[in-house]
């Protein structure tokens, strides 16, 4: 069985605070990547080593957010949640600018918050099943986009370290 990424989250928040910093969290995740891949000079240093460009981070962030659009109606219907790509299929797919996949990630982004943010709490309800991992809520859905995001964040600004540094 696949690891759960979905384990250990709670199913709800525990109150209306959290899923609010939650909303917040999911919507600045955007605008976080943006701000690192500005001060990112170059990425072939990563690309030497075989580990993942920046563009690779941005495409896959874009097509992630696409899925999670996807899970996310899914959710609010009640249908079975569909198998995610898997990430090393992101790898290289990009066929555009890394500023266009920053873009869509952006938009797809920012069609999600909207779906759920002007829902009220309403969205804790949303829960479908996933074959894999079971039930999944709305909640543990953003709760890993977010915690997702930050992965990636954390290995742009690696990146980013590793181009600063003197030949």
């Amino acid at each position: 069985m696949a690891d759960n990424p979905f384990a250990g989250l709670p199913h709800r928040p525990s109150h209306i605070a959290e899923w609010e910093d939650l909303l917040v969290r999911y919507e600045l995740g955007p605008r976080a990547v943006r701000h690192a891949v500005e001060e990112v000079e170059g990425d072939e240093s990563a690309a030497a080593s075989g580990s993942w460009r920046v563009a690779d981070h941005l495409a896959h962030l874009a097509e992630r957010e696409a899925e999670a659009g996807a899970w996310l109606q899914a959710l609010q219907q009640g249908q079975e949640l569909k198998p995610w790509a898997a990430a090393e299929a992101h790898r290289g797919a990009s066929r555009t600018e890394p500023t266009s996949d920053l873009e869509r990630y952006t938009v797809h982004r920012n069609r999600n918050f909207a779906r759920v943010q002007r829902r009220g709490v309403d969205v804790w309800e949303w829960e479908s099943s996933h074959a894999l991992f079971g039930a999944v809520t709305a909640f543990q859905l953003l709760s890993y986009q977010v915690r997702h995001d930050g992965r990636h964040l954390a290995r742009i600004r690696e990146i980013r370290r590793a181009d600063a540094r003197p030949c």
